[in-house]
């Protein structure tokens, strides 16, 4: 049975698992709120809820767009505030093309701007003001901030340590800033997980516990100092199976140690979002939204 719409968070504070609504492409889990992109005869549609059930956002990706003949989303973020922005493909008037930062605020009308020479794929929102994109860019740089204040650094990342050859895109990874003054930044061609201080640009590589293969659907969460990832439990020696299981598994001073032992979720399956109690992952086969509760730090 799919949940309306409206209800649907209220079953995500009392379940361990509850359905999604039909036609979720992706869905992702920030500050207490539920967001998704789901995919309609009409196009594509934004669906967002707060924690108290009220449905805060349901429009068009559209919206904003104005003449543009066709669109693809790259990546998308919330924000503590609310406000859910995207990184837009969009095919314009005249055989133009763009890239487009696109926010949808929970009042107020959505608006779009023209990213220029920054070629985001991967969006984070580090605070409300203050938005980075992974993607190539001015300057040979990789990783770039968006929006914010005027003062402070703009990039960091040089573009051929991520490994980013311009203009070429970087391919599928995640992005994401826990806190105002790091982000985590994972680069599936090159199979390496960075921490930035968006202040300084210093790095830290997280390495994975072996090469998961590049076929592997390797999936991150992040909240306050800790970081949590859903990747396969057995190496793949060639294909990987469809039916392959995959393990919750969390960064600490010892390297990355399973999680939830007992638990496991087949292929396809992706870290949705975290909390301070829990992870959400998105079990795409069961098309339902999986809450696992974590509690302390120690491996279980």
């Amino acid at each position: 049975m799919i949940l309306p719409a409206a209800i649907l968070p209220l079953a995500l504070l009392a379940a361990e698992s509850v359905p999604l609504p039909p036609r979720v492409i992706v869905v992702k889990w920030a500050h207490g709120r539920a967001v998704a992109l789901a995919g309609t005869a009409a196009g594509p549609e934004w669906l967002l809820w707060d924690a108290e059930g009220r449905l805060l956002l349901h429009l068009p990706v559209r919206g904003p767009l104005g003449e543009a003949r066709a669109f693809e989303v790259f990546d998308f973020t919330l924000d503590a505030e609310g406000t859910l922005h995207s990184v837009i493909y969009a095919d314009l008037p005249l055989g133009r093309s763009a890239r487009l930062l696109c926010s949808y605020p929970a009042t107020g009308e959505p608006r779009c701007a023209d990213l220029g020479e920054v070629r985001c794929r991967l969006l984070a929102a580090a605070s409300p003001a203050e938005l980075w994109c992974f993607g190539a860019g001015p300057g040979g740089m990789a990783l770039h901030r968006i929006s914010g204040p005027r003062e402070g650094p703009r990039f960091w990342v040089p573009a051929e340590t991520a490994g980013l050859e311009p203009p070429t895109p970087p391919g599928p990874g995640w992005l994401a800033a826990p806190a105002p003054d790091r982000a985590w930044l994972y680069v599936a061609r090159q199979m390496r997980l960075y921490r930035v201080n968006l202040r300084n640009g210093e790095m830290r590589t997280a390495p994975l516990p072996f090469p998961p293969g590049r076929r592997a659907l390797v999936s991150f969460a992040a909240h306050g100092e800790r970081l949590v990832a859903l990747f396969p439990l057995v190496p793949a020696a060639s294909l990987e199976r469809l039916d392959a299981p995959y393990g919750l598994h969390e960064w600490t001073a010892r390297g990355w140690l399973r999680r939830l032992a007992g638990r496991s979720w087949m292929r396809g399956a992706a870290l949705a979002g975290m909390d301070a109690e829990a992870v959400w992952i998105w079990n795409r086969a069961a098309r339902r939204l999986d809450r696992a509760p974590l509690g302390g730090s120690e491996s279980r």
